[in-house]
């Protein structure tokens, strides 16, 4: 009686792992972005003390702007997002001798570009050598990774947005004798697989970062738009309350300046220069209905950059410029830059650092 009793206990637990055993493996075979209208969400790890995307990915998306999904004011674009064995959104295998490296924010990872466009690709191009991206997530985890893997790139180019300035983190010394941990010791390799296990999981990652953030893009107050000015081409120009930036304090510009200049003076030692740039906000460059404006933010920052080893690239004066000439270098319908705005900066780098 006793084994009767088991036996159907046992069949009827393997009937119900059944239907979780059919889903999970579904999930496992659907493809990365079954469930995400971005590639970007498509890949991200979601973790800052890692790597930014999963490695050894090639994903091609369309993709319907950046306010919400299938935003039907949103311009189409189809984005191919590339990322290396290291998690960094470069081509695979990642050049061993980089001469520069990228690190920052959206912007420089290439958020709403595709692969081609990207600041690191159009660098490499202009160049005519490899530039490679350590950008997205951790900052000090990005640096951890260059030289940890041995990289001795003559630039770290940082690129951040404007809405960063007055909160750049302290970033760490990459002379310390316990910088350069970034072997892939089991236990890192397990914690990767780990995350890479979890990101496949369903409601972890397919309907947390897909579904029901696509959702919260349509529905999340603060990124309800205002009545949106006019570019040159007649087309509107969307804004979103997170643009509405708050006047940056002359103390937190000094602040940022320490510290860039700090990271500066530890790298020189290495044979590597610091170069870095605040992308505009939106409300810098166009005129709109904002609440909130900074204009003079690069009248105030410029001057205390001057005689610095930390090189910075002012994109806020070619941007009103190209303005005026009805030049526009952020996308229509979402914040962040387009690839004319990227390939303006690559421009000003080169020229401004012809010797390097």
């Amino acid at each position: 009686m006793k084994t009767t009793s088991l036996s159907r206990i046992m069949i009827e637990l393997v009937l119900l792992s059944i239907p979780g055993v059919f889903f999970f493996v579904a999930l496992q075979t659907l493809p990365l972005d079954r469930f995400t209208s971005r590639t970007w969400e498509a890949l991200a790890l979601g973790s800052n003390r890692n790597a930014p995307f999963l490695p050894n990915q090639s994903l091609v998306k369309i993709e319907r702007g950046d306010l919400a999904l299938r935003d039907p004011e949103g311009l189409t674009r189809t984005i191919h997002f590339e990322t290396d064995e290291s998690g960094y959104r470069n081509p695979a295998p990642a050049c061993p001798d980089p001469f520069a490296v990228v690190i920052g924010d959206s912007m420089a990872v290439g958020g709403s570009l595709s692969q081609e466009e990207t600041p690191s690709a159009q660098l490499t191009r202009a160049f005519g050598r490899c530039v490679r991206s350590f950008a997205g997530g951790n900052y000090s985890y990005a640096l951890n990774s260059v030289f940890g893997l041995g990289l001795r790139p003559k630039l770290v180019i940082l690129i951040l947005t404007e809405r960063t300035a007055g909160g750049i983190p302290v970033l760490p010394d990459p002379t310390h004798p316990g910088f350069g941990a970034h072997s892939l010791t089991p236990i890192q390799d397990l914690h990767r697989g780990m995350l890479q296990i979890r990101k496949n999981l369903y409601w972890n990652f397919r309907a947390r970062h897909g579904v029901l953030e696509s959702l919260s893009r349509v529905v999340q107050e603060p990124e309800q738009d205002v009545e949106p000015g006019t570019s040159s081409s007649g087309k509107p120009i969307r804004f979103l309350e997170g643009e509405w930036e708050k006047r940056v304090s002359e103390t937190a510009m000094d602040s940022d300046l320490v510290r860039l200049e700090a990271l500066a003076e530890k790298l020189e030692p290495l044979g590597t220069k610091l170069v870095y740039t605040f992308v505009p906000n939106k409300s810098s460059i166009y005129p709109g209905p904002f609440t909130h404006r900074d204009l003079d933010f690069i009248e105030r920052f410029l001057p205390k950059t001057l005689g610095k080893k930390a090189r910075f690239v002012d994109l806020f004066h070619p941007f009103r410029e190209d303005w005026k000439q009805g030049l526009m270098n952020h996308h229509l319908e979402d914040t962040h830059w387009n690839a004319q705005g990227v390939a303006r900066f690559v421009t000003k780098v080169v020229k401004e650092l012809p010797h390097e």
